[in-house]
């Protein structure tokens, strides 16, 4: 699972298209609202955040891989989150949890980008937080997320 509020049509290219393995499930969650991720400006009143997923997927949605999925969150007219989380479930052991400096859309291009491996006491909150995204659920409370898109449509 990745939580990357920034998550736009930049990574689904340098990151989602390049997924070989089919036989992995990864949902992304994010947080599209008024502003374009790619490039940081204001949609325009006539493009919501949503018909831009929802194109952004229409035409891109024969290339990805079948076990992709997409949650997108928001609080009314804000972002559900800020932190950006990578989530793995190995095959045998503990999930882990990475907390990403950077959006994905952004790795490398003007900031060092690191992943930091959350100590297993945090990570279990930390896990439980990411699961609940993917949910459409703040387990904190500090939000009160809704999913405002959901790819594939069906899910």
């Amino acid at each position: 699972v990745l939580v990357d509020p920034f998550f736009g049509a930049d990574a689904l290219v340098r990151f989602a298209l390049r997924l070989s393995s089919t036989d992995v499930s990864v949902t992304i969650v994010t947080s599209w609202t008024a502003t374009d991720p790619d490039t940081g400006h204001r949609l325009p009143d006539r493009e919501s955040a949503v018909a831009k997923l929802e194109k952004l997927f229409r035409n891109a949605g024969q290339f990805l891989n079948p076990h992709l999925s997409i949650v997108n969150l928001t609080e009314g007219t804000s972002q559900a989150f800020h932190d950006r989380y990578l989530l793995l479930y190995p095959r045998q052991g503990d999930p882990q949890v990475y907390l990403l400096s950077n959006s994905v859309n952004a790795m490398a291009a003007n900031w060092p980008f690191c992943m930091s491996l959350l100590a297993d006491d945090v990570r279990q909150q930390a896990q439980a937080y990411v699961e609940g995204l993917c949910r459409g659920v703040d387990v904190t409370g500090s939000t009160n997320p809704t999913i405002t898109f959901r790819w594939p449509t069906d899910a």
